[in-house]
């Protein structure tokens, strides 16, 4: 038997101010999931401020970008038997309260991929510019895959590993 079901991925860079508060709600919230981070490459204290008991981290030795850092993630929670990826931005814009909410959908449901959505309630502390710049990016989303996202660059999604192997950021 696998030591964890469930990981949490955690792409880095440059968030020194929060990572640490994040990373320890998490491990409070989810003691049974591997939290694995992504360094890529921060130019600040990030990859030190991550350095806790019981997290996987990881480190690109030249920045490779959020997609990179992603599948970097779930090439080593494939490696050490998980089933499930949570990828979860380091910013601290998502709630850990709400992977609670994935998980209770993924196990009612045979889904394989579950995002999340930033605009579905209501959007706190994000500028005006960045709003209008997303609202864009689904119609160019849609225009270019006809798939209608509510938040096409959303970095909070649980991702089914075990039955999709070959699965890959792109």
């Amino acid at each position: 038997m696998n030591k964890y079901e469930n990981a949490i991925i955690i792409p880095l860079y440059n968030e020194e101010k929060v990572i640490r508060n994040i990373l320890i709600q998490l491990k409070e919230m989810y003691p049974a999931f591997a939290i694995i981070v992504v360094d890529d490459k921060s130019t600040d204290n990030s990859y030190k401020e991550a350095c806790l008991e019981d997290i996987y981290l990881l480190k690109h030795s030249v920045n490779l970008g959020q997609g990179a850092t992603l599948q970097t993630g779930i090439e080593f929670a494939k490696q050490i038997g998980c089933k499930y990826v949570i990828t979860f931005d380091s910013d601290g814009q998502h709630s850990p309260e709400d992977i609670k909410t994935f998980i209770k959908e993924l196990s009612k449901d045979n889904y394989d991929i579950i995002l999340g959505s930033r605009f579905l309630g209501k959007t706190e502390n994000m500028a005006k510019k960045k709003k209008i710049l997303l609202k864009f990016s689904r119609i160019f989303t849609w225009i270019t895959t006809g798939i209608w996202l509510s938040d096409s660059h959303n970095g909070f999604r649980v991702i089914n590993i075990k039955d999709f192997p070959d699965f890959e950021i792109r």
